[in-house]
């Protein structure tokens, strides 16, 4: 894939996986060799890729979330999930799910990575990045700033 213009990096382990607009690349000897990653034919913008802790991989794209457990091999997507146009997906270890979101919507998204299903809420910003920290969930907004949940908030992740 050449170099440069890579959006997204995600780790588990010695294997890694980079992203571009619209492609990814593979490693699983810790980044000394890389290979080129079969994607769904339908995608025309990936935005982000991250691990969940059993080693699968989640890909946020324009069309929406999609997932491998075998480096690429096959591709499941999460057809039901009510929006689209991904911009940030991140593994939330201490919840034990994948956080969605996107910048054309004010709802974040918690999806189980075992039983595919989630849990969403209104934040009543347009998020470009989503992050937790304890019972706290962090977010870049595209008009406001920096954003912090409230105290203790963020224990209801995952309970909506």
């Amino acid at each position: 894939m050449g170099t440069g213009d890579f959006l997204s990096v995600a780790a588990h382990g010695a294997v890694m996986a980079a992203a571009k607009i619209n492609g990814v690349v593979l490693s699983t000897d810790a980044g000394q060799t890389w290979m080129p990653m079969h994607i769904p034919a339908n995608l025309t913008r990936i935005n982000r890729l991250a691990f969940s802790s059993d080693g699968t991989l989640w890909l946020g794209a324009r069309e929406g979330v999609y997932f491998t457990q075998d480096q690429g091999q096959k591709w499941m997507w999460i057809e039901r999930l009510p929006f689209r146009d991904v911009d940030d997906l991140y593994y939330d270890a201490r919840i034990g799910k994948v956080l969605a979101s996107s910048r054309n919507d004010d709802q974040v998204f918690a999806i189980d990575p075992v039983k595919l299903n989630w849990n969403w809420w209104r934040t009543g910003y347009r998020l470009s990045l989503i992050r937790a920290d304890g019972s706290h969930l962090l977010a870049a907004s595209l008009f406001d700033g920096v954003l912090v949940e409230p105290r203790g908030a963020g224990s209801e992740i995952g309970q909506r």
